[in-house]
């Protein structure tokens, strides 16, 4: 985490979310199937599992070591000059708001083991693990921006701050919403390909990729609020998220099972951006929905009509042929109406398109 932070200071973040959401994924795939095929014990698969953590450190030094050359030296002069009460403050905040958002994401299947089964919180860790990949667009943006917010704070540049806010929310809203038509439309034939079992699992996802949704929708506001002269609001409003979880999560798990806690997770995190939207409507007068968060929403109905059509037996067909379509609708309506323009001006066969 120390190499992601520093990386992301150099403004160097694409080969790092390679190998948080790519690289480090697939070992840990890879060494699963091993694993599951017999080839590993139970103790060689943790070693093997955390060794993905260790290879993933490795690279990531020796590409900064590349860019940057940097050294092991401490600077005890800064050292000296850096530390103040304001300082140590904001890292204790910081240290408050780390353990909170890991804390978050561990609850549910906490109070979940209280509850239910270790297979139904194998079956919603599964499912959740599905919705995971809605999730690599705004921890990428997030490598990048807070080191642009921090700096545009800085040196008071609000117009920027404003410009980044509502940009994210765009491209966000776009990508997370062709990722939710996505999964939603071919959570049929996703769930046909897992075990018989999983299938009380399907609604889970879906609610969880509604849930992940609205984080999108909301772009990057954490990071606006938590680089401001005002981050210990971060930390109040983590409070509340947590809080309303391990509320809603006892109340509702022993009512409706896993999906209880699917729906706890979408109150929780809806209340927790809606409260930051408030904040900076409030604050600093951005609300970063227009016309273009419309045309994203139609653009999600007509492509969540797709689910409707009859599926083909063959379910990785029936995702190739679905997929298909709402790329296509998305698409068009990217280029149509110029949601994405500094994306598609990049790629030479999208930007000489007309409609």
């Amino acid at each position: 985490m120390v190499y992601n932070i520093y990386s992301a200071s150099l403004y160097k973040t694409a080969f790092t979310v390679f190998l948080n959401e790519v690289l480090l994924r697939v070992l840990q795939i890879v060494f699963i199937f091993i694993y599951y095929f017999g080839y590993f014990d139970l103790k060689q698969f943790i070693f093997a599992f955390v060794s993905a953590y260790l290879i993933q450190l490795i690279l990531l030094m020796a590409y900064i070591y590349k860019v940057d050359k940097f050294s092991f030296k401490i600077n005890w002069p800064f050292y000296r000059t850096f530390f103040s009460n304001k300082v140590i403050i904001y890292s204790f905040l910081m240290i408050f708001t780390s353990f909170a958002s890991i804390g978050i994401k561990m609850v549910d299947q906490v109070i979940m083991g209280h509850y239910l089964s270790l297979s139904s919180i194998g079956i919603y860790a599964t499912s959740i693990f599905m919705v995971s990949i809605m999730e690599v667009p705004i921890n990428s943006l997030e490598r990048i921006s807070n080191t642009v917010a921090a700096n545009s704070w800085a040196t008071g540049d609000l117009v920027n701050i404003k410009k980044i806010y509502y940009d994210s929310v765009r491209i966000l809203m776009l990508v997370g919403g062709y990722l939710l038509c996505g999964l939603i439309c071919c959570s049929n034939s996703i769930f046909q390909i897992l075990p018989e079992e999983f299938e009380i699992g399907r609604n889970c996802m879906i609610v969880m990729a509604l849930c992940s949704f609205v984080n999108l929708s909301t772009g990057i506001n954490t990071t606006i609020i938590a680089t401001s002269h005002k981050y210990f609001v971060i930390s109040l409003f983590l409070f509340v998220l947590i809080s309303t979880s391990v509320i809603t999560n006892n109340w509702l798990i022993p009512k409706y099972g896993i999906i209880g806690s699917a729906y706890s997770t979408f109150i929780s995190i809806g209340t927790y951006n809606l409260l930051k939207v408030i904040y900076l409507w409030y604050r600093l007068k951005m609300l970063p929905y227009d016309k273009t968060s419309l045309i994203v929403i139609f653009t999600i109905m007509i492509s969540g009509l797709v689910y409707f059509i009859p599926d083909i037996t063959n379910p990785y067909l029936n995702i190739l042929f679905k997929g298909t379509l709402i790329t296509i609708i998305f698409g068009v309506s990217t280029i149509k109406f110029k949601i994405a323009e500094e994306v598609i001006s990049k790629i030479p066969v999208l930007k000489n398109i007309k409609l």
